[in-house]
């Protein structure tokens, strides 16, 4: 549960605190408030992953592992333009943190070698590229988008939970696919490109395969072609982009990444920007 607790810290807004309970609550282990609180405890990189922003289910402080303890919580908070009150937060209400969840995707986790190839092109890009030009997929969570929902009520979001648990010890028998990855190639709108991505080697049809078996198990009809595929980035400035185009892909068309998927993740797009992993199904670890 690490891997998905610790990314929700960073996108807790400045000013904005959020409880061990409705932390349980977002990642869909209601019942696991204490177990969001023993990870916490347990952050190594407070500094990356904001743990402070974490208080009790009633406003008050809870505890805080890193250097001097609470007053070090304290004075984070106060930082941040969050009164205290007798160890409380003020206002707790109105400093209650609700993201709005706009949209969830399914998704295959890249594994070690994979995540390192991707890390690798990433940092080649990104010398390429100066700053505000495109917008990177995240290093640390880099995945295969299986297919992406628009905004779904929470009982639409169980039932995909639910179907998914069902289907998981079959999913842990099944024997690797092996999923070429190489080209990028772009989505665009109205004739500019937004996204560069890394799409399916040609001729490769497993993961398409898998793909339509993962709808139907998901009950979402196969009405449009959903691409799968590894984003790279999305594009912020078009015009710079073009000019910079071919730099990127002499760097990004020599990387290869093959899967041997066995793991589903299940995602939520929050608060417009943020990708956040909920939950992962199959062989997890």
């Amino acid at each position: 549960m690490h891997l998905h607790v610790l990314p929700l810290l960073q996108v807790i807004p400045t000013g904005k605190i959020s409880t061990y309970g409705d932390m349980a609550r977002f990642l869909g282990v209601p019942k696991n408030s204490r177990q969001i609180g023993y990870i916490l405890g347990h952050n190594d990189y407070p500094d990356v992953f904001p743990c402070y922003k974490v208080v009790a289910t009633n406003g008050s402080i809870g505890g805080y592992s890193a250097s001097k303890g609470i007053l070090t919580k304290i004075g984070l908070l106060k930082k941040d333009g969050i009164g205290m009150s007798e160890k409380t937060v003020e206002n707790f209400g109105e400093r209650r943190w609700e993201p709005e969840w706009h949209s969830y995707f399914v998704a295959l986790p890249l594994d070690g070698e994979n995540k390192r190839r991707f890390r690798e092109v990433y940092e080649e890009v990104s010398k390429a590229v100066p700053d505000g030009i495109v917008s990177f997929q995240k290093p640390e969570t880099p995945h295969v988008t299986l297919h992406f929902f628009g905004n779904l009520s929470f009982s639409e979001l169980a039932e995909i939970v639910v179907r998914l648990r069902k289907w998981e010890k079959s999913l842990k028998k099944m024997p690797p696919i092996k999923l070429r990855f190489q080209k990028l190639d772009y989505f665009r709108e109205k004739g500019e490109v937004r996204v560069g991505f890394f799409g399916m080697a040609d001729g490769d049809k497993a993961l398409t395969e898998f793909q339509l078996g993962i709808m139907e198990l998901l009950g979402v009809e196969n009405t449009r072609s959903y691409r799968p595929h590894i984003t790279l980035f999305r594009v912020m400035d078009t015009a710079r982009f073009e000019q910079y185009k071919e730099r990127i892909e002499r760097v990004a068309n020599n990387m290869e990444f093959t899967l041997n998927f066995q793991t589903i993740r299940l995602s939520g797009a929050a608060d417009t920007v943020h990708q956040i992993p909920l939950a992962d199904f199959g062989k997890v670890g």
